[in-house]
């Protein structure tokens, strides 16, 4: 399931229609089906008949809309991610990715 939080004009190679479902389903060598939901949208199918979430920036929507449209994939145990972690782990990126969170052993700072 992706979830983009605004209703934005769509673009022939737009990056939660197109883009990031052709780079998951080339990464898992499968052929997955994906739901896009747009805005505020009601979910086409329950929330249960879903392996993953993926959600966009949420940057046209209040934290609290966010924080409600995630709680039911939450509470169904079912992984939420974002754009973003998405995209770095089909391309081999993440852990470059998240390097900057991961607590390390050393005082020094380190910036990529």
């Amino acid at each position: 399931l992706l979830l983009e939080s605004c209703s934005h004009h769509v673009a022939c190679d737009d990056i939660g229609r197109t883009k990031i479902p052709r780079w998951i389903s080339g990464f898992t060598g499968k052929k997955l089906e994906f739901d896009v939901v747009a805005g505020l949208d009601a979910l086409p199918r329950p929330i249960t008949d879903y392996a993953l979430v993926i959600q966009c920036g949420g940057c046209m929507i209040t934290r609290k809309q966010l924080h409600n449209r995630l709680l039911p994939a939450i509470k169904a145990g079912i992984p939420v991610t974002n754009y973003g972690m998405a995209i770095a782990y089909v391309h081999g990126i993440y852990n470059r990715a998240i390097k900057p969170f991961v607590k390390t052993d050393t005082d020094e700072l380190r910036y990529l």
